[in-house]
């Protein structure tokens, strides 16, 4: 009975020694990849795919937190250590110009897709969130329920925001969300209206009208 309870944890969490142990491979080959010193700090097991993983830190930025695993089905190491750095640099860079722009805005969110680095990255060295346009989504959640007159000026604050960014050299996508619509009646749906531009369209917004050819509904 009690091996039976303990195959049944160990299907769910993992097996606790085995966990220690990728854990410390782990925290070896991050070690090796980026020549500096890491720290574990939380082992972790994913039931759904039987791969082992952790939360780690540099030494030198304790702060700055992000997942690596060891994929169990061909045993490839996989970290996020250079889309957390990214993330930090994103959020410096891209959080003042929001607010300077969109100074009421509900919420902002600055995705950096998993999996960019392990795609691009070939050494030690961390390249600059530029090259990783594709991978980055900014998100805004205005302030405010849709009117086409909000939408206008809404459009307007976006314009001015993606002329700076076509001045830094930053493309990434944006979506630029507004509360939902309600509908007719207590029967329909909530309408939702974005604007949302892709890293591969930001060069093409000249004016205001140009930002408004990306409004959406759904």
């Amino acid at each position: 009975m009690a091996g039976v309870i303990f195959l049944g944890y160990s299907l769910i969490y993992g097996m606790p020694f085995k966990k220690g142990v990728v854990a410390k491979e782990l925290e070896t080959h991050l070690e090796e990849k980026y020549g500096m010193d890491f720290h574990l700090q939380e082992a972790q097991y994913n039931f759904v795919d039987g791969n082992y993983s952790g939360l780690f830190y540099p030494e030198a930025q304790k702060e700055l937190v992000f997942r690596a695993e060891k994929w169990n089905w061909n045993g490839v190491y996989y970290d996020e250590y250079p889309e957390a750095i990214w993330k930090t640099q994103l959020t410096q860079d891209l959080t003042p110009l929001v607010n300077q722009h969109f100074p009421e805005y509900e919420e902002l969110q600055i995705i950096v897709s998993g999996g960019a680095s392990h795609e691009m990255q070939t050494g030690k060295e961390i390249f600059h969130y530029k090259e990783a346009q594709d991978y980055i989504h900014l998100v805004i959640n205005s302030s405010e329920k849709w009117s086409l007159e909000f939408e206008k000026k809404e459009a307007e604050n976006l314009y001015n925001l993606i002329q700076e960014l076509q001045k830094q050299n930053i493309a990434l996508d944006i979506s630029l969300y507004f509360n939902d619509e309600e509908g007719l009646n207590d029967s329909e749906k909530p309408v939702t209206h974005e604007i949302y531009v892709t890293s591969k369209d930001l060069a093409n917004i000249q004016s205001i009208e140009d930002v408004l050819e990306y409004s959406l509904a759904f």
